[in-house]
This record gives structure tokens, sequence and C-alpha cells, in this order.
């Protein structure tokens, strides 16, 4: 059973291109990737360690070609990346005599297959390295395809020049206590410089590679002139060996390349938990979920909406099937049971964009013994967690909560199919959190780095639930949008009231609509409880403090500043913060997915609000909420001149704007729950409400608003809860940021761009974000010349 290669990635809301690989968007994506590196990376690991340590050993030397002078025709000083690239291959590729350097294996340069090469968005890396077979298929594919990722098994990018390598090793002799990894100043923002850039376009590499395969981990090198370095990536981080001189000391590169080439594919970073599916049972995958699409599309639904719906979770010839791994609980005295189903998927409805986290993955499956449609998440959650996502699902079922998906099975994921059925469960996890105490480490960090690396140990981890539906943002009206947020607002009451917990993630992506026998309406799902924490079923008050849930939809209070009187706050979760941030889902999809008089400019402005951060000392405490206290308080700065085209919905957000609480207050608080519930109640059952009236505005840069990411305030939770979007210091009224939060996937990715909302002198972040923007266009023209 070999690997999977060019896994199909989810798309826009289009379902025309990619989702999250905008290519105009790359410098942007680039830069947070080379910032995002200060928190990840380790380094710098003595490179003969690192083989020593992440390949296997090789007695099978016989077929190798000497070292010696190996990359000589590799120029020791050159001025573009081609006169480096093009020999290196050269000297990789080479075989006497049958002996090769890395058998089985053709290096490929992959950049001149790039559409426009100068153009980030566009590039490739320099060289990739690929099996035999597989060198023969990227030929022969479209060089619009990005086929060169999802095939590559690792990839070299090349740089001209020594100075463009961001990172540096400790001096051979002297205190090691001072020496800084990143060869800049911990105050300034890595994107300055063309050499930020080059490490950014290499992690984006790393990134994608890990999105378009099925991988547990990934290697890549770096070359610099002549100087070079390996790297290995996983959901934890990445480990950065020192650099070496290829010309001088090939004996190295030459040593992994062939210990690389002698691995098994799972030693090379794929998971071989997942294979190819049969024609068969992916001719039964396409039509179980074609008969899905039209049940939840229900019956007016034409066969080229339906062609268009299926091709969300399916690509042909792209079908693979998954194994999802179970531990039962036996009896006392007895073993534990593992057991093992076996779900056919192929396109994501969300792929992971970042490199560090939960790399999540969420799909339409097909049970291949049943044919059932299920969801499936796949991600890779904190090993310190006290409970899994299942666990949570499992209780919340098993007390009758309403509205929340079933579980069907969870568990994590085995080294191998082997050790599985040894009935000996070693698992897939990440290995760079075990090197953060290493002697090299720890003199590779001053101590300012070392406060800032954030490295959290990681398993992999599969979850299936019953319900597969679409997102909140597929609305076809307000007749469903109210009810599928009334379902969530009976869930999470009956969550509290029944297994006393409190979701602490509302959001557009987590409730979804599943239409069910019999019903005209689509019901609303609430899903993703891994933030959830126990509360005081009284008050509603979580166990743990800390901040969680979407930026975009959190409270006004939980958003508010973080320190008091100089003091710092901490953060608890209220059952009260989960009600505000259902009220701006509610507003949020009246904005985007109904009718509403606002023009293309006031909407843009509008939506700034959900994506307002502001950082008022730089050391990125973000707050935010100041404009959504004017949205909800008088006089209503930003709802006043807001007019919804259905007097019904205009109606329930001025009821609930009230709160129970005189407007003047600058502030939102429902205090009686039950009311609310009344108030709801009657109102869907009393009011005749628009069934089919979705508009889908456009607002100008919302996708650029979906890149940046924010740095939250540590949450102590039990399941390592975290702020959804991660956004780099942002002001709404500038180059602000926050994810798109139309679909599930804004959770993992996030930017912003317009102008101001108001007229006011400008904030200490807007000037840092002013010249952040002004040393990116002057560093672009360097870069473009070097690639």
């Amino acid at each position: 059973m070999g690997p999977v290669y060019n896994v199909p990635m989810a798309l826009d809301a289009t379902l025309s291109r990619t989702e999250g690989l905008r290519p105009s968007l790359a410098p942007t994506r680039h830069d947070e990737h080379a910032e995002q590196a200060r928190k990840f990376m380790l380094g710098t690991m003595p490179a003969a360690a690192f083989v020593d340590a992440f390949l296997p050993p090789s007695d099978q030397t016989a077929g190798t070609m000497p070292f010696r002078n190996a990359f000589n025709r590799v120029p020791r000083n050159a001025q573009t990346s081609s006169q480096i690239y093009l020999p290196l291959i050269n000297a990789l590729n080479l075989t006497t005599k049958g002996r090769h350097r890395c058998p089985g294996f053709v290096f490929v340069d992959t950049i001149e297959r790039s559409e426009h090469f100068h153009h980030l968005g566009y590039a490739k890396p320099h060289i990739s390295c690929f099996t035999t077979e597989n060198a023969s298929r990227v030929q022969s594919a479209s060089k619009c395809s990005r086929v060169e990722l999802g095939y590559a098994e690792l990839f070299i990018d090349v740089s001209p020049y020594p100075r463009l390598d961001l990172l540096s090793d400790p001096p051979e002799q002297g205190p090691p206590a001072v020496h800084k990894l990143f060869d800049v100043p911990d105050d300034v923002y890595l994107a300055y410089s063309p050499r930020s850039e080059v490490l950014g376009t290499h992690t984006a590499f790393a990134t994608e590679v890990l999105a378009r395969q099925n991988r547990t981990f990934l290697f890549t090198v770096s070359v610099f002139g002549t100087r070079a370095r390996l790297f290995r990536w996983d959901r934890a981080g990445c480990i950065v060996t020192e650099a070496f001189n290829i010309r001088d000391n090939p004996d190295i590169l030459l040593d992994f390349m062939w210990r690389f080439s002698q691995a098994s594919p799972a030693e090379r970073g794929h998971d071989p938990t997942v294979a190819v599916a049969t024609p068969g049972e992916e001719a039964l995958f396409r039509d179980a979920i074609r008969s899905h699409a039209r049940i939840q599309l229900g019956p007016e639904v034409n066969s080229t909406e339906l062609d268009k719906a299926v091709t969300a979770h399916y690509e042909p010839g792209h079908a693979s099937i998954v194994s999802v791994f179970s531990k039962h609980q036996p009896p006392p005295g007895s073993d534990a049971v593992v057991s093992r189903s076996r779900f056919i998927v192929s396109r994501p409805v969300v792929s992971p964009l970042h490199l560090q986290g939960r790399g999540s993955r969420g799909y339409w499956a097909v049970c291949a013994d049943t044919g059932r449609v299920v969801f499936l998440k796949d991600s890779w959650r904190s090993a310190a967690a006290d409970e899994l996502e299942g666990d949570i699902l499992s209780q919340l079922n098993e007390h009758g909560v309403s509205n929340v998906p079933r579980l069907v099975m969870q568990g994590d994921v085995p080294l191998n199919l082997e050790t599985y059925s040894r009935n000996n469960l070693r698992l897939q996890v990440t290995k760079t959190d075990w090197f953060q105490d290493s002697e090299w480490a720890l003199a590779c960090r001053a101590k300012t780095e070392r406060e800032q690396l954030l490295l959290t140990p990681r398993r992999h981890y599969r979850m299936v639930t019953d319900v597969a539906g679409y997102s909140l943002n597929a609305i076809r009206g307000t007749d469903e949008l109210l009810h599928a947020t009334y379902d969530a607002f009976k869930a999470m009451c009956s969550a509290l009231n029944k297994a006393s917990r409190i979701h602490r993630d509302l959001s557009v992506g987590n409730i979804i609509l599943v239409r069910e026998p019999g019903q005209s309406i689509r019901r609303g799902y609430l899903i993703d409880w891994e933030s959830s924490d126990l509360a005081d079923g009284v008050n509603g008050i979580a166990e743990h403090s800390g901040r969680a849930g979407t930026w975009e939809f959190m409270s006004i209070r939980m958003l508010c500043q973080p320190t008091l009187l100089g003091v710092p706050r901490t953060w608890t979760h209220s059952f009260m913060d989960d009600v505000e941030s259902l009220f701006w889902v509610v507003l949020y999809c009246s904005l985007l997915y109904l009718p509403h008089d606002l023009g293309e400019e006031a909407l843009g402005s509008f939506i700034k609000v959900f994506h307002e951060q502001v950082d008022e000392d730089g050391d990125m405490h973000l707050t935010g909420g100041r404009e959504k206290g004017r949205v909800i308080a008088a006089p209503r700065k930003w709802t006043t001149h807001f007019k919804s085209s259905s007097a019904g919905l205009e109606d329930w957000l001025n009821k609930f704007m009230d709160g129970g609480r005189p407007r003047s207050r600058p502030s939102y608080e429902m205090k009686d729950v039950a009311r609310l519930d009344a108030y709801w109640s009657n109102f869907l059952t009393s009011r005749t409400l628009e069934t089919k009236n979705r508009a889908v505005h456009k607002v100008p840069n919302l996708d650029i608003l979906s890149l940046k990411s924010f740095s939250p305030t540590p949450c102590t939770s039990p399941t390592d809860a975290e702020p959804r979007s991660r956004v780099r210091k942002s002001f709404a009224g500038t180059e602000g940021a926050a994810s798109n939060a139309n679909t599930k996937r804004a959770r993992f990715n996030s930017d912003a761009d317009g102008h101001t909302a108001q007229a006011s002198p400008p904030r200490r972040s807007e000037r840092i974000l002013l010249r952040r923007k002004i040393a990116r266009s002057s560093a672009r023209s360097s870069v473009k010349c070097i690639r």
C-alpha cells in the first residue's frame, strides 16, 4: 500500500479556486509565515545528529557514488539562483555505472514550471524531489496547477547570496547565552527584509505540501550560495540544522539523500493509515455523496446545481481510504480492544493553511462497509488535553443534549497499520517538541527568543460524527437563519442545564444546516465543542480562565481591555458571552447573505467592526469591542443606518440589542435567558419570515480580511482552547485583521485592508502597520530579482 499523493484541497465559496491560496495575497501570507517562525522554529541542530535522529541507518552503500567533489560545479559566488540550482540538480541526478546518489528519486527544477515565477503567488520551489513514477506525472501536468507540491517528497529552495539566510549559528567559541537564532532584533517585525521573505516563502511551500499530502512530517533543504541547512517540519513546529558548506563538506547532504532514498514512505513522512481507494470504493463514495447532497439541498435542486455541490466534496480520481481507530474500555482485568473502521474521502471542506497547530481537515465521508455518509475530522490535538472532543460529544449525547452531532467513533492514529494489528498502539506524534530542551536548542536561543517559543506536543486524532451538512453561510433566507440559530441556542441551553458545559466558540462556521426527513427547514446543529469547558450550572461561569473562540464573534466583555488600572485581567468565559456571540453571528450573516440597504463602501466599513483589534502598548495584548459597543448602545452608530428588507429580522435584531438593559449602556448583556427563549420561540411561530431571500453581498477586501492572525493571551483549558484567528497587531480602520468567518475554514486562516471607518488620529498600531507596509513594498523588488 503506497502513499497517497496530490490530495485535493478545499474550495472557496464559488467552488472555482482553492480556498485561502489567492495569489495576490501571497506576500501577506509569507510575511505571516516568517513572523510565526519565531514561535515554532528550533535550531540549530548539528547536521550529523539531525540525520542520525530522523533517518534510519543504512548499510546498503554499495550502490552509492563517492562523495568527494560532488558539488564542485556549484559556484562559490553566484548572481542568480539558476547558477546554483542547475548544477546542483545535475549533481544529485548523476548516475555512473549503475550507481546513484538518491536511487529511485528524481530532482526537477520546478521553479521553471511556475506560470509567473517572479510572482510570489505563483512561485514553486527551485528544486523538488519526486519518485521516478511521479516525476512523469508532474511533467505531463499543466504549469498552471500546483501538483508539484502534491507529489514532492522534499524540496530544495535556493538563494544566491549567503547573507539572505535569516538564521544564525552559535559561535564556535564564546558564551552561547547571548546567541540568537534569528539574526534580527527582537522588536523588529520580520517582514522588513528580503531575508524574511525567503524564510516566509520556504515556510509557505512546506505548509502547502503538508496540506496537499497526508503527512506526519516533511523534510526540506535550503541553500544560500554554497551553504545549506536541513529542515524537518511537523504540526508542532520545525527543527533546522546548522549551516554546512556543500562544496567543502558534501558528505552531510549526500548521506542525507542516500538514507532518505533507503527509508520507507512512513520514514519519509507519509501517513501509512491513508490509502488510495479502489475504483469500486470511489464509485460508492461518488454515488453516496451525490445522493446525500440531493437530500440536503432539497427536491428543487437541479442537476447543474447538484453537480456543482458534489464538486465541493469529490474530485474524480482522488478518493482515499482513511482508517479510524477507536479504543474501547474493556471489562476489568481484560486488555483494551481497538477497532478499526475504513472511511472513503476525497475533497475536504476545510484544509490546513497554517503550519503549526491542529492542521485540521474536515470531510464528508462515506463508511466503506455501510455506505453511510458521515463527517470525519482529522486533526493534531494537544497531547496534554484532559478531554478529547469526542469524549465531550459523547458526554453531551449521554445527557440528551439536543441539536449536537452524535459521536460515531474517535481515536488517536497509530504509527502504522502493523502496530495496530499487534494491538500495540504506538501513536503518530509530533517530534519537534522533543528537542526544545536539548543543549543545542537552548544554546541557539537567547532568553528573549525562548520566551517567544510556543511548542505544543501534538497527537494525530480522528473523530467521526453522524451529521454532514452545510455551513450557516449557506442559508437561503431569513427564516432559515433565525431557525438554525435558535436551534444552536437550544443546544447551548441544553448543554448548560444537562451537562454543565458552555461552548465558548459560537461562530458562523460552528453552526451547520442539516435537512432531516419530513422537515422543510434545515435544522441547526452546534458543532466543534473542543474549546468548550465545564461551567457553574447556575451562573454559567467557565471553570478555566482565558480567552477562547473566534475573534469576530467574541463578546464585548471578552474583547475589552486586558488590564484594569494597570493590573492584568483574567478572562473567564460565561454562558452570557456565548449568548452575545450568537447575536454577532446573526448580524454577520444578515450583513453578508440577506438583502439590506447598505452600499458596498458602507458595508465594508460595517464588517470591519467584527475585526477591530487594538494593540495600545505594542506588546500584543490585543483588545477590541469598542465598535461593537457602538453597534448596540445608543445612539447605535452602526445599526441606525442599517435597514434590512425583512421587517421581522429588523425587529429581532432590535429586541436582541435591547437585551433587557437601557440603550444608553455601552455594553451588552441579555440577563434573562428564559425570557429570550420564550420570545424567540414565539417569534418563530407567530411571524412569517422570508424563506428564499438570500442575497450575497460583495464586501471590499473581505478575503484580505481573512489572512492575518492574532496571538491570543494564553488560555488555560482542558481542551487546548485557543482563539480561532491568530492575527498580527492591527486595527479595523486600517490594514486590519481577522478570519473570514463565512465558513468553518475561517478558523484556520485569516488579513485586512481598507480605509478607516471614522476620522480620528492614527493610533500607535496604525503607525506600525503603515511602516510595515512601506517596508514590504521596498523589499518586494529585491525578492523578485532573487527568485
